[in-house]
């Protein structure tokens, strides 16, 4: 019902987030909890972009099946939701609700 992930951290001369992210694993049940019943009232949810990510992370996880998975993040405000290392590969995956895309650079 809950997934903790933990800080991936290595010496990178920054100062970088070390507790835990939790995430709601199961997106109804946590719309259901904050009374959100449809999805008019879900997208003018404040925290709708929070949802987003517990619900991104999850199915990247049930896609992807890691042996472990991390988030990284400093306290300077960089970060990556989700890290995980496949067949020798390291991977990060950024999740954003936007209804507008953005450059990078923006």
């Amino acid at each position: 019902m809950i997934r903790q992930l933990q800080p991936w951290y290595e010496n990178i001369g920054k100062r970088q987030v070390k507790a835990p992210k939790v995430y709601l694993r199961d997106s109804g049940l946590l719309h259901a909890l904050l009374h959100l019943p449809d999805s008019q009232t879900l997208l003018g949810y404040s925290r709708m972009g929070a949802s987003w990510e517990g619900f991104a992370i999850e199915q990247v996880l049930q896609s992807v099946k890691p042996a472990q998975a991390f988030f990284c993040a400093t306290h300077t405000g960089a970060e990556v939701d989700l890290f995980f290392i496949s067949r020798g590969r390291r991977y990060g995956v950024e999740c954003k609700f936007s209804e507008t895309l953005k450059s990078p650079n923006q």
